[in-house]
């Protein structure tokens, strides 16, 4: 089973096959909402890791879907660490 550790290290959480990217939003001055420049990563929810660029947090899940996809990885007991920018 794989198991992703966050971004910042601080927990590690058990994939679920809900893993998706989401554009983060602010407040401006107004109170009102806004898109930001960054991404975030989450899986079942929970953040795991933001990025700066769409592409990057792209790459970031297709290194996923590789360690997934590996075949002799499959039966075996993996953490994927969310790297950094």
């Amino acid at each position: 089973m794989l198991s992703i550790r966050t971004q910042d290290r601080m927990a590690l959480v058990p994939y679920d096959k809900r893993i998706k990217i989401y554009r983060i939003t602010s407040k401006n001055h107004l109170n009102e909402t806004v898109l930001t420049d960054k991404f975030e990563i989450t899986l079942g929810g929970y953040p795991i890791g933001t990025y700066a660029t769409k592409e990057r947090a792209l790459n970031v899940l297709d290194d996923i879907g590789r360690l997934l996809n590996d075949e002799r990885n499959r039966y075996q007991n993996n953490v994927y660490q969310m790297p950094n920018e």
